[in-house]
């Protein structure tokens, strides 16, 4: 058995598992398969621990991708030897690399306002839903381009994720806030409500935007770091913020998310209240704080 079959076999048998779980590893494949198009020609009962780690180290440049890229071949190759195919898993002995997390600070209220005012413009509103939602919901980026307009449930102020919409395969509920409405109906709905809520060429208007407000450096969670650290100023509820996040408990919400250097109790109630004065210009007073 080729590894480049034993991938075919492990896409045939893995299709009714989450759609994302299947680009992964299909995208992760690719990359193999371009620059070493003859990794396991010979048979992946033949690859060695050193020949693994070395295409691992080859394709992937940072410790995150690469404990990523691991863990999949980790996983095709348990196939294999369930199978029958491989007598041991090569991938058992590539080390894990520690990986140090980078703080991502919140965005001040004066940083939110440039980022709204930029986005609610005319020829940028069709953005205006899904950084809304990343903003006022914390939904992770990725998130939020699986999200159509049905799983916004406006009766029942929640946003629904299924599995298949979520980073980490669980399904949740997230509270849509009267802010976060009035955003909404201030901005289109576009096409169909069964249709995507971001708009074609999505990534691009996004970057574009950041740009406009004068986000040179971005870091992808930031508006869900934002969404955290004023709601546990605001709600004092670290229960509901895991619900909210979709964490397994509250350890990382402290560690990774929790950033309130910069804001204020002040700056949470602006930033959770009407859409109006989040967008005024901050008064005299407000700057000499």
């Amino acid at each position: 058995m080729t590894f480049r079959k034993l991938v075919e076999h492990v896409l045939r048998v893995k299709i009714t598992c989450r759609r994302r779980t299947i680009r992964e590893i299909v995208q992760y494949m690719r990359r193999i398969e371009v620059m070493f198009p003859d990794f396991g020609a010979n048979g992946v009962a033949t690859l060695s621990c050193e020949e693994c780690a070395e295409v691992v180290n080859a394709c992937w440049q940072t410790p995150a991708t690469r404990n990523k890229a691991r863990r999949i071949l980790h996983s095709i190759f348990a196939h294999a030897i369930q199978r029958g195919w491989a007598e041991k898993n090569p991938l058992d002995g590539v080390a894990r690399e520690s990986v140090r997390e980078r703080r991502v600070y919140p965005l001040t209220l004066d940083q939110v306002r440039r980022l709204l005012r930029v986005v609610i413009r005319p020829e940028h509103s069709c953005c205006a839903p899904a950084v809304g939602l990343m903003l006022w919901a914390g939904i992770r980026p990725n998130e939020v381009e699986r999200l159509r307009w049905t799983d916004i449930r406006v009766e029942h102020n929640a946003i629904v994720l299924t599995a298949e919409h979520t980073k980490t395969g669980g399904a949740r509920q997230v509270t849509l806030h009267p802010i976060l409405q009035e955003w909404l109906k201030k901005t289109p709905w576009l096409g169909m409500l069964n249709s995507r809520i971001t708009p074609r060429a999505w990534g691009r208007r996004w970057k574009e935007i950041r740009l406009l407000a004068g986000f040179k450096k971005w870091s992808p969670d930031t508006l869900r770091h934002t969404f955290a650290s004023y709601h546990i100023l605001k709600f004092r509820n670290f229960a509901q913020l895991q619900l909210e996040m979709g964490h397994a408990s509250t350890d990382l919400l402290r560690t990774r998310y929790i950033s309130l250097d910069d804001i204020t109790q002040a700056d949470a109630d602006v930033f959770w209240g009407s859409l109006s004065r989040l967008l005024a210009e901050p008064r005299k007073t407000d700057l000499d704080e």
